[in-house]
């Protein structure tokens, strides 16, 4: 994993940070605050912040150039609270402008006021991501299975054969962006009914041999739950 400051410059470096503070939390994942100029949409932004802090942890920073980073003045200082900003002053005490027509000074924004002050933006990411989506995407070159977590990372797998290669191949898919490699062998899907909902229960067999049993309420599309399904059995026995 990275060390805190190398993944402080990388957080810098991500256009529409203006200032971060990154700090160690109470699990193995860090704890990122920044500061941003309010010129990207936060959910963006926190998805490509908590993208690079996944990649610290599984080592992809390491190696990489630290990103040459300008101090920016309306920038804040690194503290855990952001410093109130000056008061902009009022109209009254801004010279008059002349030469202008009718209106025109009011659709011209005035050179002399103050920037807007930047907005603190505080990332948890002590919780683990969770599978956000699963996508059957058919094309001239055939089927993809591409999975989606809430991370924003993404893995896919190729459906060789027909439509009873789909539900390993979508395993497969949930298995990489877990991280667990190789893929565990597809072993049973069974579909129960309870009084208040369906439940798929899965069972995979691990690579190494280990068997683990995950199950998902069907909610959505049968891919999806199915999906949810490994994703539980796999996080049942690494965690």
């Amino acid at each position: 994993m990275a060390n805190l400051e190398e993944l402080h410059a990388a957080v810098l470096g991500v256009p529409g940070v203006v200032g971060a503070v990154v700090s160690d939390g109470d699990t193995a994942a860090p704890k990122v605050r920044v500061w941003t100029d309010d010129s990207r949409d936060p959910e963006e932004l926190q998805a490509e912040v908590k993208s690079l802090v996944a990649r610290a942890r599984s080592g992809g920073l390491e190696g990489s150039t630290a990103p040459v980073i300008r101090e920016l003045e309306s920038a804040p200082r690194e503290s855990s609270r952001a410093e109130p900003s000056r008061p902009v002053p009022s109209i009254g005490g801004l010279p008059k402008r002349t030469g202008l027509g009718r209106g025109l000074d009011k659709l011209i924004p005035d050179a002399v006021a103050e920037p807007a002050p930047a907005h603190l933006v505080s990332i948890d990411l002590s919780k683990p991501p969770a599978l956000e989506m699963i996508a059957i995407e058919e094309s001239s070159t055939g089927v993809t299975v591409r999975a989606v977590d809430t991370a924003r990372n993404v893995a896919e797998a190729k459906v060789i054969g027909g439509a009873a290669s789909i539900n390993p191949v979508i395993v497969a898919a949930v298995a990489e962006l877990v991280g667990e490699l190789p893929a565990p062998r597809l072993v049973s899907v069974e579909l129960r009914d309870t009084e208040v909902a369906a439940v798929l229960v899965v069972t995979l067999e691990l690579a190494d041999t280990s068997v683990a049993a995950g199950a998902a309420v069907v909610q959505g599309g049968m891919p999806f739950t199915l999906g949810k399904a490994a994703w539980a059995a796999i996080r049942s026995v690494r965690g």
